[in-house]
């Protein structure tokens, strides 16, 4: 399938009128080192999670694009100097068997010595005056405060949303009964330590070594993740694209993070076939499943890729393993019969129309709470 050409970004800086108003433009990677400060200001500690590589290769890494080389960001520069930095992903998604560009919001900011001043909004206002790539809008809300403070939020009427079960894998009782506690009240705690204390694969009952999956570390895809992202998807209405370009980007560049691949291969008559992989994620001492995607009908091979990710972690000392997937998820029984729990809904994804896109969103398609979606943690920049 043929992925469409973006539109060109353009560069036109852009400004409200009045004294002390900062121009917008879009940003290069030129303006890295600019943005990092502001960022670096701005929150406690950015990026959130653990990285081997320094904070300026990071962003580095997250402005670049697996998309046309496309670079959706903006800045704000006041005399000369840069007050203000929005960050969004460039990619594609797979939708009722179309693909539609998107570009998803990461990081926002306004250095703490120019807050409170409006320039939030100018911000939002400035963005709409250029020429950003995407036309469907998709992804969660930022939950930092002052950006939903000063958010001006869409009505209803203009978003769909769906929800995401939050799952959890937790190493010791005592993070159970609090994972459980918080979905369910006493019954849930109860479950989730039930949970704990039920005998775990490879032991009793669990699969025949003669027939179980191999399951190896990979270092990066190849056109055999292309091939299974062509099988894959046609168990989706919606999913973001999973080809090896977006992949190798998300995943296997050491600039994104701390990530540990796991794949499945399976020998057909020309080569190894991959059949399925898993991405952990490592921050601190918990691991979140950023990604997990099989070919239809394999939950032997995500049960194996589940355990070996839930094995890796353990290993390394963690607590407890996160992972997202929308509610009608046909994986999420694997991730229940492997010994993760329910923890109720983690996040909204909500899907609109880009604020300066023409192009038709029906929303009515995407409230149906029948909608097939393949949506996991590494969808969002919070791993």
């Amino acid at each position: 399938m043929d992925l469409p050409a973006g539109p060109p970004p353009g560069n036109d800086p852009t400004a409200a009128d009045g004294a002390e108003t900062p121009m917008f433009r879009l940003a290069t990677l030129d303006d890295a080192p600019e943005m990092l400060r502001v960022l670096e200001a701005a929150f406690e500690r950015w990026p959130e999670f653990d990285i081997d590589v320094t904070p300026l290769a990071h962003l580095q890494w997250k402005m670049s694009s697996p998309v046309d080389g496309l670079l959706p960001h903006t800045v704000g520069t006041l005399d000369g100097q840069v007050i203000a930095a929005a960050i969004r992903w460039a990619s594609y998604v797979h939708v009722d068997g179309r693909v539609l560009s998107t570009s998803s919001g990461a990081d926002q900011a306004i250095h703490p010595d120019y807050q409170g001043r409006g320039f939030a909004a100018l911000q939002r206002a400035g963005r709409l005056k250029l020429d950003v790539f995407g036309e469907l809008g998709m992804g969660t809300e930022s939950r930092h405060e002052r950006l939903v403070n000063s958010r001006q939020r869409r009505p209803e009427s203009r978003r769909a949303r769906q929800e995401l079960v939050s799952w959890t894998y937790n190493f010791d009782r005592r993070g159970a009964l609090g994972t459980g506690y918080r979905s369910g009240g006493i019954l849930g705690a109860a479950s989730a330590l039930v949970s704990t204390l039920r005998p775990r694969r490879p032991h009793a009952g669990g699969p025949d070594p003669a027939t179980e999956p191999t399951v190896m570390p990979i270092a990066h895809f190849d056109e055999q993740a292309d091939r299974l992202w062509e099988l894959a998807r046609e168990q989706f209405d919606v999913a973001r694209v999973r080809n090896a370009a977006y992949l190798n980007w998300r995943y296997a560049d050491p600039r994104s993070g701390r990530s540990q691949i796991f794949g499945v291969f399976e020998d057909d008559p020309d080569s190894a076939r991959l059949a399925g992989y898993s991405v952990l994620r490592l921050s601190d001492d918990y691991a979140s499943l950023a990604d997990l995607l099989v070919e239809p009908g394999r939950e032997n091979v995500a049960a194996a890729l589940v355990r070996a990710s839930v094995a890796h972690a353990r290993e390394l000392g963690c607590r407890r393993v996160v992972a997202w997937l929308p509610t009608l998820h046909p994986l999420a029984a694997t991730l229940a019969t492997e010994g993760f729990v329910d923890g109720g809904v983690g996040a909204l994804m909500s899907f609109h129309q880009l604020r300066g896109s023409t192009a038709p969103v029906d929303l009515e398609w995407f409230r149906d709470p029948a909608r097939r979606l393949h949506v996991t943690l590494g969808d969002h920049d919070f791993v």
